[in-house]
């Protein structure tokens, strides 16, 4: 598949390129993407080329993996005319290691995009095309995150995911991790009450 814009009146998705290399340097050394992600260390300039040349090309290349820069439309345009990168997002429909998945979404952001609702605008740009007869007419996606990242699940719940609990570790996600669902068809918007006690 080739790379294609998906972008609404506040974000602007764009496969990331070379020249997003020191934003993706930026925020993957931030300590929460640390915390919660599992990424090289140290990384640097090295492992974010690795990044885009082995997972990001390849997986547009086969429809797999597909992955947009996170950019947000109301900030300076870099001296190559496109929005700096905020962080990314990917829909999988497969990987070497788990075979063929439901449509799984991952997303990670920059520290100067959380809290302003990009990711969520960015996720529901990116459900409405992958849930969508126009887009993969996938029947479901599913969102897992190590437990404890609120700032994950508060993105998921705000675009309609259903909270299914803890893995046990049967195939398809990971041993211990939050995952959640979200059907074709049901409304991008929260369908159930946030966890009492947990902060918005």
């Amino acid at each position: 598949m080739t790379p294609f814009v998906l972008e609404d009146k506040i974000v602007r998705l764009s496969a990331p390129i070379i020249g997003d290399i020191p934003e993706i340097v930026e925020w993957c050394n931030d300590p929460d993407s640390m915390r919660y992600m599992p990424l090289p260390r140290p990384y640097g300039i090295e492992q974010a080329k690795w990044y885009l040349d082995n997972i990001v090309v390849p997986g547009w290349k086969n429809d797999q993996s597909l992955t947009w820069a996170l950019r947000d439309r109301t900030s300076l345009l870099k001296p190559n005319g496109d929005f700096p990168a905020l962080g990314t997002i990917t829909i999988r429909t497969s990987t070497p290691e788990r075979g063929a998945l439901p449509g799984e979404v991952g997303f990670v952001a920059a520290p100067a995009a959380r809290g302003k609702g990009l990711m969520s605008a960015a996720l529901s740009l990116v459900l409405s095309w992958a849930l969508s007869l126009d887009g993969l007419a996938l029947p479901e996606a599913h969102w897992e995150c190590v437990p404890g990242n609120l700032g994950s699940w508060r993105v998921a719940w705000k675009n309609g995911f259903i909270f299914d609990g803890i893995w046990d570790g049967a195939p398809g996600h990971t041993l211990g991790h939050w995952y959640g669902h979200i059907k074709a068809g049901a409304p991008l918007a929260p369908v159930a009450p946030w966890p009492a006690g947990a902060p918005i």
